[in-house]
Formats: C-alpha cells, structure tokens, sequence
C-alpha cells in the first residue's frame, strides 16, 4: 500500500510545532510536506550564462546612453531610479521574481561609478587646460623659454 510513496510521520505535538510561512500556520509535517511536493515538481531552472551576460551587457549600454543623452547631473538623478528598476526587471524577465535584484545592480552601479570617474576627469582636464592658457595670455602669448 505503501510502496513507492512517501510517508511522513509527525503530529501537532500540542500545537508547539506550528510555523508562520506565507501559506498560513502549518505544523512541521506539513510544512516538511509542501517542501518534498516543490521537490518533486521540479525546482525552477537557473538562466544560462549567455543571458545572465547578455542583460548584464544590455544594462551597462543603456546607462551609458542614458549619460549620452542627457546632461551629466540629469543622468546621474535619473540613473539612481533606473539602475532599481532595471533591477528588478532583469530579475523579473530572468528568475520570474524580483527578489534576485542584487545580481543586476552591481554593474550597473559600477557603469555609474566609470561614468561619474569619467566625467570628473573631463571636469578637471578642461580646468587644468583652462588655466594653462590664462597663464599663456599672461606672459603674452610667448613660452618662458622664448623670451
């Protein structure tokens, strides 16, 4: 009768084995229950390294275009809602769950951290730059070493 079935034993134990889980109160066994029947049922199938790579990649060129397109302090306010969102999508379209965010956010943030690099030294180059050429006009137009 009980020949290739699974057989838990168990009891409620004066209600001292109850659990909170997200389908209500249940005692261990049914709990220990719904985990054999999930089991069973095939666990969900992790996405394959090609499309991990390829929304990682597809991130990355849309925070890109996004400091393309706008000005750089614009694109930095909108890059921080959008690295969420983008996040949670990416866990969404890849693990049917949002709760798998966080393997997405760290590139992004990182494209974030390269592009407000990127920019500060072009802030910095055109300052340096500016100021060599102050001090060129101040001598006159002439190098020190052709006076």
């Amino acid at each position: 009768m009980i020949k290739d079935k699974i057989v838990l034993l168990g009891g409620t134990y004066l209600n001292e084995d109850k659990s909170d889980t997200p389908l209500g109160e249940m005692s261990g066994v049914e709990t220990t229950a719904n985990v054999i029947e999930s089991e069973l049922r095939g666990s969900m199938k992790p996405p394959s390294f090609l499309s991990m790579a390829f929304l990682q990649i597809f991130d990355g060129v849309l925070l890109i275009a996004l400091f393309q397109i706008f000005p750089w302090r614009k694109a930095f306010i909108l890059s921080l809602p959008f690295i969420v969102v983008l996040s949670l999508a990416c866990s969404l379209f890849s693990y049917y769950s949002f709760s798998y965010w966080l393997f997405f956010a760290p590139v992004m943030i990182g494209v974030l951290l390269t592009e407000i690099i990127d920019k500060g030294k072009d802030y910095f180059k055109k300052r340096y730059k500016g100021k060599v050429e102050e001090t060129y006009q101040e001598l006159g137009g002439h190098l020190p070493s052709e006076k």
